[in-house]
């Protein structure tokens, strides 16, 4: 949820949200006397637009014109001058006047970054924009501010971060990363800079499952990892084919729920254990199981499933052991696979 603030207005046919807000407080000097290379007034603004409306306002509680002369005041974007307040001019030789001064236009910017400034120059002379800290007794800051013009049906967007709307009346601008939800479907929708598609549609969480191609070999007494050449799935680039093939790496820190199965030949072993391993270490006793005893006739079919808390660069593997006093064959039917639970903070 988006939290509204004092800058932010809302009024019955939609509002402001403001984007950037420049300020002095105390008095600026003009002394350009040519157009288009004016003093600059005010820091000028830096904004992401989205593509939507924009109001741009200057404010100063007092500019004092040049002795018999003109001070005119323009805005700028992105470097060029878009509006220009001309000829605030003293009325009687010698003298200065002294008038408020207010500079406000409506814009519609491409969505991205742009630059405002405030610049003025004189027809002859200096002139002085007045400014101070606020108060009974000193001027008030002379300020630019940037704000996004929001229609009324736009508030919710503002609010709760979606925009109510109908499959008919979806933005015409949208931007990627935009959320609506239309009242005549039922559906909520983001924008993905393309399409409108289902939230689900963009977010995919990490997950793999590696899998075998060809019989492995498991040498008698040794705790072997089982290698996996072929993949059903890979999200997060967890595994590779052709190196470190028995690893599932983690890309992405949480929780994973980690399972394993294995098809192996007849044993005649007293036992066969069946492993999950995390960066080439055993786990406690809980992430290993009797994958089968002495039976000499049926293969041996087994699975083991953990859930456990991984790093980024973390691994984990299948491994397999027993004590047939031969090689036991493993068969392509193998695989390991690792699925996000979340993440832990």
């Amino acid at each position: 949820m988006t939290a509204l603030t004092d800058t932010q207005v809302i009024t019955a046919s939609g509002g402001l949200v403001e984007l950037g807000y420049s300020a002095i407080t105390t008095p600026g000097t003009v002394t350009s006397t040519t157009a288009g290379t004016g003093t600059q007034i005010i820091s000028p603004l830096t904004v992401v637009c989205d593509g939507s409306p924009i109001l741009v306002e200057f404010r100063a509680p007092v500019t004092t014109a040049p002795p018999s002369g003109t001070v005119n005041i323009s805005l700028y974007q992105d470097g060029t001058e878009n509006i220009r307040q001309w000829g605030q001019q003293s009325s009687e030789t010698f003298a200065q006047q002294q008038v408020p001064t207010f500079i406000q236009t409506r814009l519609t910017p491409s969505a991205g970054v742009h630059t405002f400034g405030v610049y003025g120059y004189n027809s002859s002379g200096t002139s002085v924009i007045q400014a101070g800290s606020g108060g009974s007794t000193t001027a008030a800051p002379a300020y630019l501010r940037i704000s996004k013009i929001v229609q009324a049906t736009q508030w919710p967007a503002v609010t709760t971060g979606t925009i109510i709307c109908t499959s008919s009346t979806r933005p015409a601008s949208p931007f990627a990363g935009q959320q609506i939800y239309e009242t005549d479907t039922s559906k909520s929708l983001i924008y993905n800079g393309t399409a409108w598609v289902s939230p689900q549609a963009q977010t995919v969480p990490p997950m793999c499952k590696a899998t075998k191609n060809a019989v492995q070999s498991i040498p008698n007494v040794t705790v072997t990892p089982i290698t996996f050449q072929t993949e059903d799935y890979d999200t997060d680039s967890m595994h590779s084919t052709s190196v470190n093939t028995s690893r599932i790496t983690v890309a992405t820190a949480g929780v994973y729920t980690v399972t394993g199965f294995i098809l192996s030949a007849a044993s005649v072993a007293a036992y066969n254990y069946l492993y999950i391993y995390k960066n080439g270490s055993a786990l406690p006793s809980n992430t290993g199981i009797l994958a089968g005893t002495k039976d000499g006739a049926n293969a041996i079919i087994s699975q083991i499933t953990v859930t456990l808390s991984l790093a980024a660069a973390d691994y984990v593997e299948l491994a397999f052991y027993h004590n047939n006093a031969g090689a036991i064959n493993v068969t392509a039917d193998c695989w390991l696979c690792a699925h996000f639970l979340g993440k832990t903070a």
